[in-house]
Parts: C-alpha cells; structure tokens; sequence
C-alpha cells in the first residue's frame, strides 16, 4: 500500500496537476507510515468538506475542488490499474504449493486484496474455489450466486475484487476481462443494453459500500467461519479493518491463533495463551511454511517460524527464477542460495525441474534444498536416480556428502536422546 501511493505520485505528476497540490502530496508522503489508503481518505474528506461549504453557502476553492476530485478518480482508477498488473506466474509459483497440499482440509481464506492472485493459483493446479460466483465456463460475464458453505475451499473478498462489478439491476457480476473503472464510467453488455456495470471495490471512506451485496454475507460468513474453525492464521494484515480486528480478538481467545508478519503484531494486540507470533515474510510464509502445516497438520511448523533473511520480494523472485525455464543457470543457482539460506521448504512439484535440470551446476545446487524439502525422500529418490547415470558428476558428489551430513545429524540426535534418556 505504501509502494501505490509512491507510484500513484509519480503517475499524477504526468498528469500535470498544479504544483501545489503534488507539493502538498510530497509532504505526506514524506511520513513513512502514509500509504494509499490514508492518501484516498485524506482526498476523500477534502471533496466532501468541499461539497458541505457548497450547500451552506461559502466561499470554497474551486480550482482545489476540481483537483482533487481527479486525484480521487485517478486514484480509483490506479488502484484497480495496479492491483490487475500482476503476474500469473509470481500468483502459480507463490500460491501453488499450497493448493497441491489442500486435499482432505476445509479451508476458508480471507482476504481485503482485491487482486486475483488466489484464483490465478488455483486455476494453474486445478483446484476449485468457491468465491460465490456461479462457474465461468467459457462465459464473459458471470453472476454471484452465493458461496456453498459445504465447499472445501472458499474464498470471501470482503472489499471486492478488481473483477467484481455491481449491475444495474442490483445484482453482483464477475468478468473473464476485467477493465478499471473509475466515477460514472460503466460497462455495457452488448447482449443486454440496459445492463450497466460499475466496479464494486470496497476503497477506504468508502464504507457505505460495506452494505450493498455480497459484502454483507460476505462477512457474515466470515465470522461463521471463524466460530467453526480449528485454527486461525492472520497474514499480512494491519488488524485496521474493524471486523477483522474483532474477529481476530474472538479467535485469539477461542482457539489457537498466529499472527505472521516479519515485524509482529500491531501495538495493542496482547500475545496471550492462544495468540502467537510467527515473525515471517508472507511470500516465504505462503510458499513453504503453508503448505507444510497442511502436508503435516502439525502446528510445530508454524512455532519454529523465524525471520527471513531476504525480503518477501526476494522470496519470491527466487521462486519465480527456479521455475522460470528461460532463467540463466547462474540466476537459477543463486536463486536456489538465497531460498537455502532462508529455509523455503519447497514440494517435489517445485524441486523436479531443478533436479532435472539441463544444467549440471542446477542441479549440483539443488541438492542443498532436499533437506527441507515437504517430499525429502522422494526428491532424494529422483536425485539418487538422475545421479546414476553420472556416478562422478557433481550432482552425485552432493548427494553423498548431504547423506553424510545427514548420518551424522542422526548419530548426533541419537546420542542426545541416550543421555537424556540414562
């Protein structure tokens, strides 16, 4: 949120808007905690107060007032504009792991993001979720149709989605080809003139929206969820939003609960008995320490969360460059360091390119990521196997040194536990 609003900056300089008022921008900007949000709330209060001096009769800058109303539409439009920018490969390889350990649980993800990075993850491993839309098939525009409360994945946008749109018939729309719209614009289906769509996002002061479908069921089963639920995780969120800070306290007191984010909780939020911190990037969190709580079912995995040495970029990135075939091996090599040293914990799925990569480097250096890896001894297997064919090569050479290495971790361990035992 704060990299939109350095962005959105940028872009309404090109738009040559009066300097005074990109001054006045660049002052706060200048405090480090201002993002977009508090850019759209700030705009949103000057338009408003603006309108209110209007009707009472006084005097009011006119030329302020039509400048900020465009920094408003723009910044409508942008963050829509950004949010659809994203990759489908950095939403396969973040989101994908994940969904491959997803069989057998009932999970329901939450979410105020309003990119479709989920959906773009689900769809490359070919698993269903429900989002309350009825099935695209093939279809530009779908309608909502309700979220089933059997399905074993849902997904609640409860601000939106940037594919979201409410009709003018009062009912809620989805399309395969979203476009950004701003103020008045609208879009028009050509099989039906009289349907006119404007976007549905949820953007901050503008809570009256809150109230218009899905979102009130949307949250409603927000809360139904969290009161049936087993175990509560909270990522990458601010706890701002008043509904996801009641929820967190009502989960925090009910059932165990983490909290990841690399810094910890917001100030305010007490750590009790069942609310913990996992002090993790989200991408590393998502990619590697997700899919091992659903693989194992285990929350030790979540306890042994610690700080990522790289930045949740940087995670991902290294991510995007393992699976990327057309990646210089050097750039695969280094990625494969970095997500080593930061512990990523990969499936087989994410490990069997690299391990049978072309390159006889790659695949040297994949060998440092089977230890932690979520199929350890599969991902040996296959590396064992493709190591045959060259007995002096270097990838046999690393896969006899990790057995050692892993012999003597074993000794070590057993040696431990004979003397606690005696």
């Amino acid at each position: 949120m704060r990299a939109m609003a350095l962005e959105l900056h940028g872009h309404l300089a090109n738009l040559k808007l009066p300097p005074k008022v990109l001054v006045r921008f660049e002052d706060m900007l200048s405090e480090s905690d201002y993002d977009i949000e508090r850019l759209i709330e700030a705009v949103d209060g000057i338009v408003d107060g603006t309108e209110q001096q209007k009707r009472l009769g006084f005097d009011f800058d006119e030329e302020l007032s039509s400048t900020v109303r465009v920094m408003r539409q723009e910044a409508e439009w942008y963050v829509q504009h950004v949010c659809e920018r994203l990759l489908e490969t950095e939403a396969r390889v973040l989101w994908g792991p994940a969904f491959r350990q997803s069989a057998g649980h009932k999970i329901c993800l939450v979410t105020t993001n309003y990119d479709r990075s989920v959906e773009i993850g689900a769809r490359f491993n070919d698993v269903n979720v429900d989002d309350g839309f009825e099935t695209v098939d093939g279809r530009e525009i779908v309608p909502w149709k309700g979220i089933d409360a059997t399905s074993a994945l849902q997904l609640l946008k409860i601000h939106g989605s940037t594919d979201w749109y409410h009709g003018s018939d009062g009912r809620v729309y989805k399309l395969r080809h979203p476009m950004p719209l701003y103020g008045n614009l609208a879009v028009v289906d050509n099989g039906n003139q009289e349907l006119r769509m404007k976007s549905a996002l949820v953007l901050p002061t503008q809570e009256k929206r809150v109230n218009q479908p899905p979102y009130p069921d949307l949250v409603t089963r927000f809360r139904n969820a969290a009161q049936a639920s087993d175990l509560a995780i909270f990522l990458g969120t601010s706890l701002r939003d008043p509904d996801i800070m009641d929820i967190f306290r009502q989960c925090a007191v009910r059932i165990p609960t983490y909290f990841v984010s690399k810094s910890g909780p917001p100030e305010g939020v007490p750590v009790g008995a069942e609310l913990k911190v996992v002090v993790q990037v989200a991408s590393k969190f998502i990619a590697s320490t997700l899919p091992a709580l659903l693989r194992t079912g285990s929350t030790d995995v979540l306890e042994d969360g610690e700080e990522s040495a790289c930045g949740s970029a940087s995670v991902l990135a290294c991510l995007v460059a393992i699976q990327d075939g057309r990646c210089p091996p050097e750039d695969v090599c280094e990625a494969i360091e970095k997500l080593a040293e930061n512990e990523v914990a990969l499936d087989l799925a994410s490990l069997h390119p690299l391990i049978s990569h072309e390159d006889r480097t790659v695949r040297s250096y994949a060998v440092a990521l089977i230890a932690k890896s979520l199929d350890s001894a599969a991902a040996m297997a296959l590396a064992k196997e493709l190591g045959s064919a060259e007995p002096d090569g270097p990838l046999a050479n690393e896969l006899e040194m990790l057995e050692r290495l892993s012999a003597t971790s074993e000794v070590s361990t057993s040696d431990r536990t004979g003397k606690a035992d005696g």
